[in-house]
């Protein structure tokens, strides 16, 4: 059994009625934290975006 590790993680939403551009929302968002250890950026439902960290200093800087 795999255990999911969400101790990197945040949950955001994107707050407008317009359509939006997932991949270039996760393109803009990368090339502006330039995350050392990578972030990985999944779209789920309702506008809503997961962001995964692999080091807790990039989680930290973000959040900053």
């Amino acid at each position: 059994m795999v255990k999911e590790d969400y101790r990197f993680c945040l949950l955001g939403r994107v707050l407008t009625d317009s359509t939006v551009s997932f991949s270039s929302l996760k393109n803009t968002l990368t090339d502006l934290w330039h995350p050392l250890g990578g972030v990985t950026i999944l779209n789920n439902v309702d506008k809503r975006v997961m962001f995964t960290f692999y080091y807790e200093m990039d989680l930290k800087r973000v959040c900053e």
